[in-house]
């Protein structure tokens, strides 16, 4: 009888459901200080990787919309090349021809040319417009190439190498890629030849557990309401945090932020516990002011903001909004000891 009764209790909590992430979708949200249209969502778990969603309740959502990469490269808006004549490695010319104006994101990893590269920081080009974008190389030791074309991947390349590219700091950039793609090899058990990114990354992503890890934490991530953002955390330890302006920015660049805290996840060893919901809250309401605070450069009526006493940053908002914070997207990290 004692059993009978506790089934039916969890009946009662719970329902019929299938899916017990959508059980923990529906735990009470936890508010981000000052910003009070800005909730923590429960987390998403995989092995040493944890997302916690960020989400809005603002009602007015009349954003200025963007174009991603994904969008621009699936309606063939964009053609990203080396620079004709003056091939260089810390910069690529991008031409774009969509209707509206379209965002690069620091991290979004570029193959081709006579070098694989990472975009180097949030850059915003209007249409028909072409633009030098300043990228990192992910590829030591090549330096030629039959086609001088890059095909956009539609994926942040892992998070410890594209926070040394938005440090600006190409040797770190490239002892990063050296790292993952020996830990690529030892985890995976795989060998690859050459020393580009996309050797270990290709490695991690093309596995069936990866490619079912994805699908699962998407399709948990789509089923919540009116996400803007997501803490990154890495056995334990927060990561950073991506913000877009907007639900509908971030639901178009979620799967690629997903896919470069991933691939990172795939070569940690370890596990860790998840951080208090209070302290990923305050480190979201210390990114959000950040921004206010960090040094801006004029790009065309936006803003790209950098590095600040609170930590390394990067991203982009409208000049006329700063005072406001009016950042489009900004990735944040904690400040490092």
């Amino acid at each position: 009888m004692r059993s009978i009764l506790f089934f039916a209790l969890l009946l009662a909590l719970f329902g019929c459901s299938s899916n017990p992430s959508q059980v923990g979708s529906s735990l009470p949200a936890t508010g981000v200080p000052e910003f009070e249209d800005l909730n923590l969502g429960a987390p998403i778990e995989h092995d040493s990787l944890t997302i916690i969603p960020v989400s809005t309740t603002k009602q007015d959502q009349s954003f200025d919309d963007y174009v991603t990469l994904a969008q621009a490269k699936k309606e063939n808006w964009i053609e990203i090349i080396e620079i004709p004549g003056q091939e260089t490695v810390e910069t690529l010319k991008v031409h774009y021809t969509g209707p509206k104006p379209m965002i690069l994101f620091a991290g979004e990893l570029l193959l081709g040319g006579k070098q694989d590269r990472v975009v180097g920081k949030d850059t915003i080009i209007k249409p028909d417009e072409t633009v030098d974008v300043m990228v990192f190389c992910v590829e030591p030791g090549r330096w030629d190439g039959e086609s001088m074309h890059f095909e956009p991947q539609v994926s942040q390349v892992p998070l410890e190498v594209k926070e040394m590219a938005i440090t600006g700091d190409q040797q770190k950039v490239w002892s990063k890629v050296d790292s993952y793609n020996d830990s690529a090899r030892d985890v995976n058990g795989v060998a690859f030849s050459g020393s580009s990114l996309k050797g270990g990354y290709g490695v991690v992503t093309n596995s069936k557990e990866y490619v079912d890890a994805l699908e699962k934490a998407m399709k948990e991530l789509k089923s919540r309401k009116d996400v803007v953002g997501v803490v990154i955390v890495v056995n334990g330890k927060i990561n950073s945090f991506e913000y877009f302006q907007s639900p509908r920015l971030f639901a178009a660049t979620s799967e690629s932020v997903l896919r470069g805290a991933l691939a990172s996840s795939f070569i940690e060893k370890g596990k860790g516990g998840k951080p208090k919901m209070k302290d990923v809250a305050d480190f979201v309401s210390r990114s959000l002011k950040s921004a206010q605070e960090m040094p801006a450069s004029s790009q065309g009526g936006y803003s790209t903001f950098g590095r600040n006493q609170r930590g390394v940053s990067g991203g982009v908002s409208k000049e006329s909004a700063r005072e406001d914070a009016g950042v489009i997207h900004g990735t944040f990290y904690e400040k490092k000891d």
